[in-house]
């Protein structure tokens, strides 16, 4: 088990969040991954950003999985985060204020985890995995504090001997370089002979 899955399980077993809630959380983490990906494609233009915003509403519940009342289901609980982070790129975002694609809301209710995605989010895994593993101990340390465990960036600060800007800093050029890493391992292989020099 990596060092990335062993971080979040680990976040699961906090008392704050109920048993109940971690063994759903844990069961449906796979396919409430693709759920909200599509769930963003279908409503945004840009694939790699709904991507993005996707991998941040999943970390957010994560980290708030304390907070989650059970007033609705888990997975609208998380739509409803991929919804405001999406609401809010936009509002940063204005050229993009009016990308709206239509969705059957039953058809993501009854969507089943194919092989095809079960294989494609393994691969994501794995790729994100290798790429935290390639991070400088500084930016890896920063980013699992921050990102993975939830600590404040003052916090981690304190730990680091370090100011909470620079802690920032490590964070972002971490998510940076994860992205990036995602993106890269997206794209189709060269054909032979046309490798640019």
């Amino acid at each position: 088990m990596s060092a990335v899955v062993s971080t979040i399980r680990t976040r699961f077993d906090e008392p704050s969040a109920g048993a109940t809630t971690r063994h759903r959380f844990r069961a449906g983490l796979q396919n409430e991954m693709l759920r909200q990906k599509r769930f963003l494609q279908r409503r945004m233009s840009c694939a790699d950003t709904a991507e993005d915003l996707a991998q941040d509403a999943i970390l957010q519940a994560y980290q708030g999985l304390g907070r989650f009342q059970a007033r609705s289901s888990l997975s609208t609980w998380i739509t409803g985060i991929s919804a405001n982070l999406r609401r809010q790129h936009l509002q940063r975002a204005p050229q993009h204020r009016f990308e709206h694609l239509d969705l059957d809301e039953q058809s993501l209710a009854d969507d089943a985890l194919e092989p095809s995605l079960q294989l494609e989010l393994e691969q994501l895994t794995a790729t994100i995995e290798a790429a935290v593993t390639r991070l400088s101990p500084e930016l890896r340390e920063a980013f699992m504090l921050v990102a993975v465990r939830g600590h404040s960036y003052q916090s981690v600060a304190s730990l680091a001997d370090t100011s909470v800007t620079n802690v920032k800093n490590r964070v972002h050029r971490a998510r940076k370089a994860l992205k990036q890493a995602v993106r890269e391992s997206e794209r189709p292989p060269r054909a032979p002979g046309h490798e640019h020099p």
